[in-house]
């Protein structure tokens, strides 16, 4: 029968508070002439440290790639065992806001910071005892994360990240960070902001503490940039065919977006458009087709995004598939101005 790659090894850090009677010992590498540790099946349970188990198959005698495959999937495996409660600390960070539109502008930037986020690496792991299953052709590698160095190094990168948006709060009001390029330069610290959620999520997970996350001083923070955000004044201008229903129906999506539209004036954004529409029919159901061109410009006139759409509105009433392609192209437009917004 073939191993199981990772073993769960939550068994860990309150008995390092107790500090007595909850040690297992590890014992030194193994070769494949002898019985296998019982870290395979059960990992240790030791105070202060917190332990995974991985394994490789090795193919064309190379144990060593095997050895190292297993290293990684130990070392995930710890990984897994402090993200289990991430998704639900973090999500109980959401404010509550005023409006639906502003309510969906705060979700929409907070799912594009998460995708920024760097990857989460451990820094004090080391290979505790290693396990070569010759008859099996498999290597077992038993990972072991120092959790009180872990959490020293969590803390310095929290203190770093909580520094950095501080100092930045106290001028998020001057001209440093107005209008578009200035609202730009923070999209990076609420990427730190976010990061700083989850570093400390993870310690919480890892010294079973408690943190006020739903009253957490940085969330007023992130709070004010993401209204900056939302307050940039935007202006759309439709050429000699971009008048009427699809003039409308771009400002109500984009407004239900909780972005701001104004009339005129001085303007962070400003979409030019001139588009169309050619109706194809087929089999009783119509299709409406936009063409022509929509660009998002900053006050300067300078082309940020083209928008393209391909998409199609259809139905069988020529006015419901217009409309429908028309929520396709405001859609396609939001997403574009929340990019500008918030630059790679």
């Amino acid at each position: 029968m073939r191993p199981i790659e990772t073993r769960t090894a939550l068994a860990m850090l309150l008995c390092g508070a107790l500090a007595f009677g909850c040690t297992t010992h590890v014992g030194a590498a193994k070769g494949g002439g002898d019985a296998r540790p019982g870290w395979i099946l059960q990992p240790p349970t030791t105070a202060g440290f917190l332990y995974g188990v991985g394994s490789a198959e090795v193919y064309g005698g190379n144990d060593a790639d095997a050895a190292s495959q297993a290293r990684d999937r130990a070392k995930a495996e710890i990984i897994r065992q402090i993200e289990v409660q991430i998704s639900a600390e973090t999500e109980m960070q959401t404010t509550v806001t005023q409006t639906k539109a502003s309510e969906q502008f705060q979700r929409e930037v907070r799912q594009q910071l998460q995708s920024r986020i760097p990857e989460f690496t451990l820094s004090n792991v080391s290979t505790a005892d290693t396990y070569n299953d010759k008859a099996q052709r498999t290597v077992f590698v038993l990972q072991r994360l120092d959790v009180q160095k872990e959490l020293a190094d969590l803390r310095t990168r929290i203190s770093d990240i909580e520094a950095e948006a501080n100092s930045v709060a106290g001028k998020l009001d001057t001209p440093e960070y107005a209008g578009l390029r200035g609202v730009q330069k923070l999209a990076r610290v609420l990427v730190r902001i976010n990061e700083r959620y989850q570093l400390q999520a993870r310690a919480n997970k890892l010294r079973a503490g408690s943190y006020a996350t739903a009253n957490d001083p940085l969330r007023a923070v992130e709070d004010r940039i993401i209204a900056k955000m939302a307050a940039l004044r935007i202006v759309l201008k439709g050429g000699a065919n971009g008048r009427g229903e699809l003039d409308s129906g771009l400002k109500r999506k984009l407004t239900e977006r909780g972005l701001r539209l104004v009339a005129g004036g001085d303007a962070d954004i400003v979409v030019t458009y001139a588009v169309t529409f050619d109706f194809q029919h087929d089999k009783g159901v119509v299709f409406a087709v936009p063409k022509g061109s929509m660009e998002i410009t900053d006050k300067e006139g300078t082309v940020l995004r083209a928008v393209e759409s391909k998409a199609k509105g259809a139905s069988q009433s020529e006015s419901v598939a217009r409309t429908r392609a028309i929520e396709k192209l405001a859609d396609a437009l939001g997403d574009e101005l929340i990019a500008v917004i918030l630059p790679e």
